[in-house]
């Protein structure tokens, strides 16, 4: 009998260290899992931010090209995508300073690509009424600012360029991480099947060998009332 209450008790405590293998390992699975998520949505922001950069890129161009193709034509419809920029860089800008927040460097970039942004369009306001007041004529203080708009817009692309590349790299180590993750998770998910499993014969042995222990005690008692 001793040797039955014996074995149960080795029995709970094979189920018990099984179960707390279990719990750990899932609960390793939830951590991760959590973390995926977090890396996953760090990586969609970074797109996210590299697509608002291209955006200010577009708008101030969009707006250099109205404003050429209204010096040409004097169709005031040209000048609408103008009008646009200078109403959604204000706009898309306090939307990547936000975005941004926790990156001192890119908000360094961000606040000298919003000053050349609003130099840029300064020199357009300046030249568009100049032409105005000039009888929609090219003046000679527009040729000479000419030069200089086109070093500012050079200026412009360089600092785009050097925020979005500084996303690509937060970009790149996000993903690693995220990949880590992902590894880690199928890891601790093949660990806890080989759990599962090594419970599951662990159970077989420890019944088969409680069930010939009980088959041993009958026959010990049935072999004492035979003699009694």
């Amino acid at each position: 009998m001793g040797s039955i209450l014996s074995l149960k008790g080795r029995v709970w405590s094979g189920y018990l260290l099984a179960f707390l293998l279990l719990l750990i390992s899932y609960i390793l699975i939830f951590y991760t899992m959590r973390r995926s998520v977090q890396q996953t949505n760090s990586v969609a922001h970074t797109y996210m931010v590299i697509n608002k950069l291209e955006a200010l890129r577009g708008e101030i161009t969009e707006a250099e090209t109205g404003v050429r193709g209204y010096v040409i034509s004097h169709d005031l419809r040209f000048l609408q995508p103008y009008k646009d920029a200078s109403q959604n860089i204000p706009v898309i800008y306090k939307e990547l300073k936000n975005d941004t927040r926790d990156n001192p460097a890119q908000q360094v970039t961000l606040d000298t690509l919003i000053r050349l942004l609003n130099l840029r369009l300064s020199y357009m306001v300046n030249g568009l009424e100049d032409f105005q007041n000039s009888g929609f004529t090219i003046t000679d203080p527009m040729k000479i600012t000419r030069e200089t708009s086109k070093k500012v817009m050079d200026s412009i692309r360089l600092y785009v360029e050097r925020a979005e590349n500084n996303e690509q790299t937060l970009m790149a180590a996000r993903k690693d991480r995220l990949a880590g993750f992902f590894r880690s998770t199928q890891i601790i998910a093949i660990i806890s099947l080989a759990i599962a499993f090594i419970t599951l014969v662990y159970s077989v042995i420890i019944f088969n060998k409680e069930n010939s222990a009980k088959e041993k005690a009958i026959q010990k008692a049935t072999g004492y009332g035979i003699e009694l």
